[in-house]
Parts: structure tokens; C-alpha cells; sequence
């Protein structure tokens, strides 16, 4: 059924107040737990998240500075911008996570996604610290593997978020709107060898101006990576997403 419907399931499931995320194939950092904790217990926030580990030049920071306390817009903006940490960083009360909306189904990857829905729903505690570790030799199965597939849901994340959030405020969107059409213009080079495109002319205007038809725009550039719609292949979806695929078909026939 896919991972973010894993995670929701698991949480349902939990008995205790907190809950700490954990990929199936990641390593959590010794004591991380107990820190993230002790951090929320201290700042008196239901959520906290740390750096992961990915084999690349990661720097903890130790003393009394080691965290920093976000704001909603704060950390909307980081994780619009970019994913530098995912589900496997994540501390966080079961309170917190159901009124955030938890992971959307539909995503094989929970990560950007519930950054996001964890942001708009409110502040964040960020741990300078490495509280987990992704694995070295990664499955060829596995998302970060497939760039077409795993960039796909990231404009799709920001897509969602725009959706979600009608009254966030107009300067994320903007950033949000950039960065789809950035990210679409830049693999469209790296993926498909068009360095002129109509994605090339949409991304120039993204710079220029925010047009009402943003989202219509973002959805576009999904094409990017699917090479025929914006419609996600059929290979890409949950397990849940072919499920509830399959019963509105059921019931629309």
C-alpha cells in the first residue's frame, strides 16, 4: 500500500503519546530518541526533527546552540526550497501528526509531503544533529533511485501544499511556483536534452510575474518527468492510490 499509508497506519496503531518515525530501511542515531525528547519536553513543542545522514559531509552541532526553534513560515520555506531531512528525522506527538493531516496515501514517499503538513499546521523544533542514517547501497527499487519518479513527487508535493493551504501566505506560493517550474526547467536539460522548451519559456515567467493560473502551470511541468501528461504512470502509484482508483472506477461504471 506504500509507505505514507504504512506510517498512518502505524501511528493509528501507537499507545503512547510520542512517536518517532522510522524509514524501513534506515539506521536511527544512538541516544537521537531520548535527545529529541528531552528538546521537545524542553521547549515544550510537539515536534522536532534532525539532519540524516547520507554519506556526504554532515556537521553536528554540539553546545547549547544546537537547535533552533522554527515558525510555521520559517520552516515552510525551508522545506518549499528544498527535503534535507526525511520521515527517519521526525520526533513528534501522535496529536501533532493526526491534526496535521499525516502522510498523504498516494505518495510512495511520506518525506516533503509531511514536512510541509507538519509546518502548516504550526511551529517546529530543529535538531543540529544527526539523528539518523539512510543505508549505503541503496535498492535500485527504492525511490531516490528512480529521479524521474522521485522528482515527479516532489513538484507534486508543492502542488499539494498550494492546494491544501488556500489562505497560506502568497509569498510561499510564490516560492513555490519558482521552485516547480526551476526544478521541471533543470531536469528537463538533464533528463530529456531540451535546453529550449516551452518548460524553459514557463520558467521565465515564473521569475517575472505569479500568474492566477500558478497551479495550472505547476501541474504542467509534471510532464517534465512522464514525457506524455501530468498524470502520474500507472507503475508509480500506491498501492492505495490503485485501490481507491479502482472503487471510484467501480462506482462511476
Amino acid at each position: 500500500m506504500g509507505a505514507s499509508y504504512s506510517t498512518n497506519e502505524a501511528v493509528l496503531m501507537a499507545r503512547g503519546y510520542w512517536v518517532r518515525l522510522l524509514d524501513g530501511d534506515d539506521l536511527i542515531a544512538y541516544g537521537s530518541t531520548a535527545k529529541m525528547l528531552r528538546l521537545a519536553k524542553q521547549t515544550k513543542e510537539e515536534f522536532v526533527y534532525g539532519l540524516i545522514y547520507e554519506n556526504k559531509i554532515t556537521h553536528n552541532q554540539t553546545g547549547r546552540d544546537n537547535y533552533v526553534l522554527q515558525s510555521k513560515k520559517e520552516g515552510l520555506k525551508k522545506f518549499i526550497r528544498n527535503c534535507p531531512a526525511n520521515s527517519s528525522c521526525i520526533f513528534l506527538s501522535v496529536k501533532r501528526f493526526l491534526m496535521s493531516g499525516g502522510c498523504d496515501q498516494v505518495f510512495v514517499s511520506p518525506d516533503q509531503r509531511l514536512f510541509l503538513r507538519l509546518f502548516s499546521s504550526g511551529k517546529g523544533v530543529f535538531l543540529k544533529e544527526i539523528v539518523a542514517k539512510m543505508p549505503g547501497n541503496q535498492s535500485d527499487k527504492s525511490l531516490s533511485k528512480q529521479l524521474r519518479r522521485s522528482r515527479y513527487e516532489s513538484i507534486l508535493a508543492l502542488i499539494r501544499f498550494c492546494e491544501e493551504n488556500n489562505d497560506t501566505y502568497k509569498t510561499l506560493k510564490k516560492i513555490a511556483f519558482k521552485r516547480a517550474l526551476s526544478r521541471a526547467q533543470n531536469y528537463n536539460r538533464m533528463l530529456n536534452k531540451q535546453f529550449i522548451s516551452i518548460h524553459f519559456i514557463k520558467y521565465l515567467i515564473s521569475k517575472l510575474y505569479f500568474p492566477k493560473n500558478y497551479i495550472n502551470l505547476m501541474y504542467d511541468s509534471l510532464e517534465v518527468f512522464t514525457n506524455t501528461s501530468y498524470m502520474r504512470k500507472k507503475n508509480w502509484r500506491t498501492g492505495f492510490e490503485k485501490k481507491l482508483t479502482s472503487k471510484i472506477q467501480i462506482r462511476e461504471y
